[in-house]
């Protein structure tokens, strides 16, 4: 990836990142275009060039979301720390989550991916059942 490239990458993550921010804590419908722009210090303009509508920039930050959640437990199975440890990481991060996140955003999210073979079940079956399995092992590994 070139430099141009990278910094357009960088660019949409930054948007995708301050999008969230705000779907967590404001919902998705009290959110505008022009609040996410501020939070992402780009031009509205910015945004559409990246996201055809806000209905995409939503569709995106979900699969931003959703692979940071994995990328997340990815760490904790894959870290250093002992069973019992990863398991109390992986349920309290879970509620920290759940205390955070807006009820309408968490709706919307849930309405979106009410379609059978969304990008929620594939990422599941692709990542977090492995995931899963891998855990489970450790734990029996350590007697457990």
């Amino acid at each position: 990836m070139n430099g141009f490239e990278r910094r357009k990458e960088l660019k949409k993550q930054h948007i995708l990142k301050a999008a969230l921010a705000l779907f967590m804590e404001y919902g998705v419908q009290k959110v505008s275009i022009t609040e996410i722009a501020k939070q992402a210090n780009v031009s509205q303009v910015t945004i559409y060039n990246y996201f055809e509508n806000k209905h995409t920039l939503i569709h995106e930050v979900f699969i931003y979301y959703v692979n940071q959640a994995s990328s997340d437990f990815e760490k904790i199975v894959y870290g250093d720390l002992p069973f019992p440890e990863k398991i109390k990481k992986i349920i309290f991060n879970k509620a920290e989550v759940a205390k955070q996140i807006h009820e309408e955003f968490y709706q919307y999210m849930m309405k979106e991916y009410t379609v059978e073979g969304n990008y929620i079940e594939k990422i599941y079956a692709e990542k977090a059942i492995p995931y899963f399995t891998e855990l489970f092992n450790q734990g029996k590994i350590e007697g457990l």
